[in-house]
């Protein structure tokens, strides 16, 4: 009886490199003598290049993906079989070009007069030490500061006068019950919506606002 034994053996390792731009994964690594070809995995996406690199693109962000490499031998090769993974994690982050969030507080400082204004412009700074600027105007002859507090007559408004991207908050710091707020987009917004555009508007007198902070993302 002739027994035949095969004595395979596995090709070295690889050694992997992950960078990460955006919701792409760039995996490299150094040629490993003998391969063929190598299987590179991310998450649940596989690729097969006879390369020394790969790229998976469209990863989601805020997530962690496995990444793995295996390098193959030629097919039917009688000396070398597929080498143990490579592997590593990769962590994707939040999207950079979405959700950037800005904090603006319009206070009586914000107004230079005490004098009633008519269509008046101003410039406030964010508050979360973004140093972005808007700009903020009033109008009507109703809008004036009052002993430190912002006064408004009826029909007075304040509001911006660039696109600020998305509102998503206007609060108001008023004991008073005239006053709306409405969010659309083009500047004095009548009907309120989404936008980049605000008008908080007095239906009668009010003279005890401390502050209108305004939260956007863009």
């Amino acid at each position: 009886e002739i027994q035949v034994v095969w004595n395979y053996t596995p090709l070295a390792q690889p050694t992997i490199t992950t960078t990460v731009e955006g919701s792409t994964v760039n995996v490299s690594w150094p040629e490993v003598a003998n391969a063929a070809n190598y299987t590179v995995t991310c998450g649940d996406d596989v690729q097969t290049v006879t390369g020394t690199s790969a790229s998976f693109v469209n990863v989601p962000y805020l997530s962690t993906s496995n990444v793995s490499v295996v390098a193959n031998p030629v097919a039917g090769s009688a000396q070398y079989i597929e080498s143990a993974a490579a592997t590593t994690t990769v962590e994707i982050g939040a999207n950079p070009t979405s959700g950037v969030e800005y904090t603006f507080t319009i206070l009586p400082a914000d107004f230079p007069t005490s004098a009633l204004s008519n269509d008046k412009t101003s410039i406030a700074t964010a508050t979360d030490g973004s140093g972005a600027r808007m700009m903020v105007s009033w109008t009507s002859t109703g809008t004036r500061l009052n002993s430190g507090s912002i006064y408004m007559q009826e029909d007075g408004n304040i509001y911006n006068t660039s696109d600020l991207g998305s509102v998503t908050d206007v609060s108001i710091a008023s004991t008073s019950t005239k006053l709306a707020t409405t969010i659309g987009t083009t500047a004095q917004p009548t009907t309120s919506g989404e936008g980049g555009y605000f008008m908080v508007k007095a239906s009668g007198t009010v003279s005890d606002i401390s502050g209108i902070t305004v939260t956007f993302t863009k």
